[in-house]
């Protein structure tokens, strides 16, 4: 008997489901993943970090090319006229000229040859700072998807529970008809019809609050998918993983693997590691080469005989120390050492907070499990003593208060029931988050 109830609820349920698919025009049912494949694709704050990681990228080149020669070239030509072209020295008696045409050019290359590795260094920063921007994308890819999948299953047990009502609301109908077939009869007072209907208000009233909570989430939802703010989603059912035997330490092992603050501390550790050895190489003298080639010109034609103009070349090399440095950055070198020690303190503290959190979500996660096996048993009990109130007030064997706390309770397991597998299956999520792996387990 208890078997047949059951399959009557599921099926009722199902077919509530269906229904207003099929005639109130409302959009196909989504299911998580691809909610969170469309938020993931919609979120501003994603599309920000992809915009940082490519200005990182642009820096990381910029650093690389810093390495190469630099150098220069240039050319003039000069035309002068000269309105005044006489003067008198004396018994000199000088003449320039009405006009005249110059020629110049110079061409030069200039290369580092050693900066105690200052350029390696700050090319291996730019690659750090890099990894950075996409462990920070990661970051954030986690935090939206459990937002969305936080939200989505809120909307799935709003939906739930409006079923449930529902199905309460077509029980309470058929218990007024059955009062006042009774009524009429003479075997119950007009009373227990009264206190039925009641019951009827007290559930439209609990469905009206329902469905305003719902389009709540629902418009908060269709902003983070991208959505029309008018859309309905009918989320798919929800349910925490069949079979899963990871242990504590399973879920511990691969937060410290794979929660991206650690990997996050990890890069900054090796970022500052980094600073101080260029900080040490700027106490190093530097040795530069240069080549430089000159061509000069003063004449009217554009390519002069030999003998009229110069081209010098010259070949050189710098060795430069600012000796100073070896003093001055003794304190950048020490400021450097203790924000290095301040990171290795943060992440052995932020392995602690991470540690609790797993644990919480982890129990949190195994008790959810557990009510879902008590609700279940409560439904079954629940339907039972249902059954056995409705046959007892056929016969006025019972009140009408057994009958409405019956029924009442029936549908509230119902619902609990509902809420619980939402509730694991979101606590399933949590735990997923809390070990860094929830964008590619849902």
């Amino acid at each position: 008997m208890n078997a047949i109830k059951t399959g009557q609820v599921v099926l009722l349920l199902s077919i509530a489901l269906w229904w207003p698919l099929q005639h109130n025009g409302q959009t196909p049912s989504l299911s998580l993943s691809a909610a969170i494949d469309m938020g993931l694709a919609h979120s501003h704050t994603l599309r920000l970090d992809k915009a940082i990681i490519t200005a990182a990228s642009q820096h990381y080149q910029q650093v690389k090319d810093a390495s190469l020669p630099t150098g220069s070239i240039s050319a003039t030509f000069s035309h002068m006229e000269v309105p005044a072209d006489h003067i008198q020295l004396g018994n000199q008696d000088l003449i320039l000229g009405k006009r005249g045409e110059n020629y110049m050019a110079h061409a030069g290359i200039k290369q580092t040859i050693f900066e105690g590795n200052k350029l390696r260094y700050a090319r291996k920063s730019a690659q750090l700072l890099m990894q950075l921007s996409n462990l920070e994308l990661e970051q954030h890819t986690t935090e939206v998807a459990y937002t969305i999948a936080e939200l989505y299953h809120d909307l799935y047990k709003i939906h739930r529970s409006i079923l449930v009502s529902q199905q309460q609301t077509l029980a309470i109908d058929s218990l007024i008809k059955q009062a006042n077939d009774l009524y009429e009869q003479g075997i119950v007072t007009q009373n227990d019809v009264l206190r039925f209907k009641l019951q009827r208000s007290e559930t439209a009233i609990y469905s009206t609050r329902l469905e305003a909570e719902g389009r709540t989430v629902q418009y908060s939802l269709n902003i983070l998918l991208g959505l029309p703010e008018d859309t309905t989603v009918v989320p798919a059912p929800v349910l925490p993983p069949t079979q899963d035997n990871s242990t504590l330490d399973n879920f511990l092992a691969a937060a410290f693997r794979q929660r991206q603050e650690l990997k996050q501390s990890g890069v900054q550790a090796s970022l500052d590691q980094f600073n101080i050895r260029s900080i040490k190489a700027g106490q190093l003298p530097t040795l530069s080469g240069s080549i430089t080639a000159d061509y000069i010109h003063a004449g009217a034609a554009f390519i002069p005989p030999a003998g009229s103009y110069l081209t010098p070349v010259s070949a050189g090399a710098t060795v430069a120390w600012n000796f100073s440095s070896l003093w001055s950055a003794r304190h950048q070198i020490a400021q450097a050492k203790v924000k290095q020690e301040q990171i290795l303190i943060q992440r052995d503290r932020l392995k602690e907070n991470i540690q609790q959190e797993v644990n919480a979500c982890y129990q949190r996660y195994r008790q959810a499990l557990q009510t879902i096996q008590l609700l279940q048993s409560a439904i079954d009990q629940a339907t039972e003593n249902n059954r056995i109130q409705t046959d007892r007030y056929q016969y006025n064997t019972t009140s009408v208060t057994d009958v409405i706390d019956a029924n009442s309770r029936l549908y509230q397991a119902m619902a609990n029931i509902a809420i619980a597998r939402s509730d694991a299956s979101l606590a399933w999520f949590r735990l997923l988050k809390a070990t860094g792996s929830i964008t590619t387990s849902y």
